[in-house]
């Protein structure tokens, strides 16, 4: 069914494209989208616009050692802690995954790398060493082996260009840092 709509919102007979700029500036770390909505993933919040009707919902408040996703309809919190080891074998990075609001039902992960999530997933979790002094890597958690992995070169990430899965709302940050809305608006 994906696929499907993705293939409809390529034709460009069907569309127009709407384009605007965000009325305030942002800082953000990372964007996600569901349905219409665009949220814009801060260190200290997460705001939602509304791109029907071109609005800011109230920002939520997220732990400030946290990434966020989207599980059904609710946010995933990934939040993290580093510890100071005094050998290898203790954990040196404690990652707690849960629900916005349910916290009883978390998932606890212990790395001995000292790492902190670049995503938050179920599926597949990203992580990158969080001590500036330690070399840059970045590794991929399998939830199903339950293998950690290191990923050889550094993870593509476009950090102005973000596109949700149907290709009907991209958002662009330019060079002035003005961030814009482009969304596909049927024509009919």
């Amino acid at each position: 069914m994906n696929t499907i709509l993705k293939i409809f919102f390529s034709i460009p007979f069907f569309f127009n494209i709407e384009t605007y700029p965000l009325p305030l500036p942002l800082e953000f770390e990372d964007i996600f989208f569901k349905n219409e909505y665009i949220y814009f993933v801060g260190s200290e919040y997460v705001r939602g616009f509304n791109t029907e009707q071109r609005k800011f919902l109230l920002p939520i408040s997220k732990p400030i050692n946290s990434t966020v996703g989207i599980y059904g309809n609710s946010f995933l919190i990934c939040e993290y802690v580093n510890y100071q080891i005094s050998n290898p074998d203790e954990y040196s990075t404690e990652i707690f995954i849960y629900e916005r609001g349910d916290v009883e039902n978390l998932t606890k992960l212990q790395f001995n790398q000292t790492v902190k999530p670049v995503n938050c997933s179920k599926e597949r979790l990203l992580l990158e060493t969080s001590i500036p002094q330690l070399e840059k890597k970045f590794f991929a958690y399998d939830y199903e082996s339950e293998k950690l992995e290191e990923i050889l070169g550094t993870p593509a990430k476009n950090q102005y260009v973000w596109e949700n899965d149907l290709g009907s709302i991209l958002v662009k940050k330019d060079v002035g840092d003005i961030v814009w809305i482009y969304r596909k608006v049927l024509k009919f």
